[in-house]
């Protein structure tokens, strides 16, 4: 399962680009949420309506320096609740993406976007009678806004306690719709903020969200016990350790845990013999789970860990939309794909989010590490692409440690 939360989805297979699994909507609304953040409402295309579920993400593909760019960003909207779709998105420091559309993205644009996909995903059932504990750091609390929002509408007898971690005040997104629904569900929606920067009149839990402070927030929150309780977690990936130990220390059995580890996706459209990588990041290292959506792709991972006892050894799997496969690329290691239908749609949920000034590469034919790509045509490759070095001869500061 790829993102965990209590069933996997079916996917619908997919088409080839401006079919039916590609959309262009126009922006109804844009909303600042925080200094940094915005949220972009959608219109649905025509008199049908998009179908998705809580937790999923849209692909925004748009036109930005002579070529598309596509990213994907969770939807905070509920299909139960809101009439329109809606994404968050927060700016990043070198992001491309998330800093062009609240600079330049006005009402009445139109956005194309690849329909809605992701397994962060519950069924809702008005007979169930459970407690949702949510942990959300930062734009985490995208994917939980919208699943907030489908169970207080769909399960009377539920409740939510949710855990929401920020630098500061000005800082947490939909501080004020927290609030409203806290007093429209009294009873049913217990949030808690824990800020890393208080203001000095601040009543609330502040400073570094660590074990000793997890522990205080789990003894305020309902114990309804462990078969009716369920634990969700969407942030960074130290607050997210936390949890887990705190979790793993009362016994939390892990299959009532599900995590939304990523805090980015992107998505390429290729065509027959395009062959992308190795690539890596090395200061913000990037897990990566790869998707083909449309088309097949036979997609490479290589150990380039200094001391790793595998250093240089490589893996690779074919990805289709038949097979419906996924592979997941661990931080440290270098990615790439080799295109084997005529066209090929590839998603990327990442772990932490691309910096083009952080991104180095390896040599896709590297003798040394003889990957067989199994080619049947020569591949195209980027002037970028062909420029890397070969393993042995990167320099040993750029590589990642073991």
């Amino acid at each position: 399962m790829a993102f965990g939360f209590f069933k996997k989805s079916k996917e619908k297979k997919a088409e080839a680009p401006h079919g039916p699994h590609y959309h262009e909507l126009t922006v109804n609304d844009i909303i600042e949420e925080t200094k940094d953040a915005i949220t972009i409402v959608f219109d649905h295309p025509g008199e049908k309506k998009i179908t998705y579920r809580s937790g999923q993400f849209l692909t925004l593909i748009v036109p930005m320096e002579g070529k598309d760019v596509r990213r994907a960003y969770s939807l905070c909207s509920s299909p139960f609740v809101d009439e329109n779709l809606a994404v968050t998105v927060k700016r990043v420091d070198n992001g491309l993406m998330s800093n062009y559309l609240p600079d330049h993205l006005k009402k009445g644009d139109k956005v194309k976007i690849m329909e809605p996909m992701g397994q962060f995903v519950t069924e809702y059932d008005k007979g169930n009678k459970r407690h949702l504990i949510l942990f959300a750091g930062g734009s985490g609390i995208t994917p939980m806004m919208s699943i907030i929002k489908s169970i207080l509408n769909q399960e009377p007898e539920s409740i939510i306690s949710l855990i929401y971690c920020n630098r500061d005040i000005d800082s947490i997104i939909f501080k004020d719709h927290l609030e409203k629904m806290q007093t429209t569900y009294e009873g049913r929606l217990h949030v808690i903020h824990v800020l890393d920067n208080a203001p000095m009149n601040w009543q609330g839990y502040s400073g570094l969200l660590n074990g000793e402070m997890l522990a205080k927030l789990v003894e305020r929150i309902p114990d309804w016990g462990i078969d009716k309780t369920t634990y969700l977690m969407c942030g960074p990936e130290g607050m997210m350790k936390n949890v887990d130990a705190l979790l793993a220390a009362r016994d939390i059995p892990k299959g009532k845990i599900f995590k939304e580890s990523f805090v980015q996706g992107n998505h390429s459209f290729s065509t027959k013999g395009i062959l992308r990588g190795l690539h890596y990041q090395l200061k913000r290292p990037q897990g990566k789970l790869v998707q083909a959506v449309s088309g097949e792709i036979f997609d490479v991972a290589v150990d380039i860990r200094k001391g790793s006892p595998t250093f240089g050894k490589w893996v690779g799997v074919t990805l289709s939309e038949r097979n419906k496969w996924q592979i997941y690329v661990p931080p440290g290691f270098a990615h790439g794909f080799y295109v084997v239908s005529e066209t090929a749609n590839v998603t990327y949920k990442c772990t932490d989010f691309y910096d083009g000034k952080d991104e180095y590469g390896i040599q896709w034919s590297d003798p040394e590490i003889g990957i067989d790509w199994q080619l049947d045509v020569n591949p195209v490759l980027s002037p970028k692409d062909e420029l890397h070095p070969a393993l042995k001869n990167a320099p040993k500061d750029v590589l990642p440690e073991y």
